[in-house]
């Protein structure tokens, strides 16, 4: 489909969201609205995204869907809407999954759906919690009666949409594979849970990503404090070359390994390691 077209090619050239709404002459936003499946590129930047990649519209558009929508994503799929009343916090709690996906969008409303190529009975299965407590929105995706921990981790994809222009802080947890960041314009982001690999891409403020396990974290663009707090665990952290950065460390017998790149004084991005017993080897991707 466009969107994973785009995605992939974006990747392949090496730029970040930013980098690819500049040369195209666009907002950040559209391309992360591109990307998502929440919305699609007039024709001027069709042509311009063909030209970007030196690739043909036809290669471009080839395969995708005439009408691209959230619901077009996985075989089995059960999706929630619900709108907000203004800005707020956010307490996101996934459980058990294989990849999940929290997004930005542009939408006013929040989306979560929930996909699988396997679980047929997906609505049955896994039921979506909602809720409001002050000025924060709760989000869990919950077991019912059948459901089990195995299924969720091998079968079991999460996305999550929430909109950009109303969010303040975003913490989120899940036992999964993969999670996948994106478009997020808040102040702070709290990543938690046991997580093989996090991708970060669009993410402004400070970012806490607190895990007792060892992982990978991709970030496309380093947000202003990126923290990452272990437990006697060795995880690697893959920027884009020639992204400034300071390091910091903050934790008990902890080092930070930098893999044939430097830090750059006086840069906007600091990676700050806490815990115990930790290492965090930064390389480029």
């Amino acid at each position: 489909m466009l969107s994973v077209r785009i995605k992939g090619l974006r990747k392949e050239a090496g730029l970040s969201q930013e980098q690819l709404a500049e040369k195209i002459g666009v907002s950040r936003q559209a391309v992360t609205k591109w990307e998502t499946g929440l919305g699609l590129p007039d024709l001027d930047n069709l042509v311009r995204l063909a030209d970007m990649f030196n690739v043909t519209t036809d290669s471009l558009l080839r395969d995708t869907p005439k009408r691209v929508s959230v619901s077009s994503w996985r075989t089995y799929e059960s999706e929630s809407i619900c709108d907000l009343e203004g800005t707020c916090d956010f307490d996101i709690a996934c459980g058990y999954a294989n990849h999940v996906e929290l997004v930005g969008g542009l939408s006013e409303k929040v989306h979560i759906t929930l996909g699988s190529d396997r679980i047929s009975d997906i609505e049955k299965k896994y039921k979506v919690r909602l809720g409001t407590g002050g000025d924060t929105f709760d989000i869990s995706v919950v077991p019912a009666d059948g459901a089990t921990s195995a299924e969720a981790r091998g079968s079991l994809d999460i996305r999550v949409v929430i909109p950009s222009a109303w969010m303040n802080h975003v913490e989120i947890a899940a036992t999964a594979d993969t999670l996948d960041v994106s478009g997020l314009a808040v102040t702070h982001t709290e990543i938690g849970g046991n997580l093989n690999v996090v991708s970060l891409e669009g993410i402004g403020g400070h970012v806490d990503i607190d895990v007792h396990n060892g992982l990978q974290i991709v970030s496309d663009d380093l947000p202003a404090q990126l923290n990452v707090n272990q437990q006697s665990a060795s995880s690697t952290l893959l920027i884009p070359a020639g992204t400034p950065f300071v390091t910091r460390n903050r934790g008990r017998r902890c080092i930070v390994v930098l893999d044939g790149i430097e830090e750059t004084a006086d840069a906007p991005s600091t990676i700050a390691l806490g815990g115990v017993g930790s290492q965090l080897t930064i390389r480029h991707a």
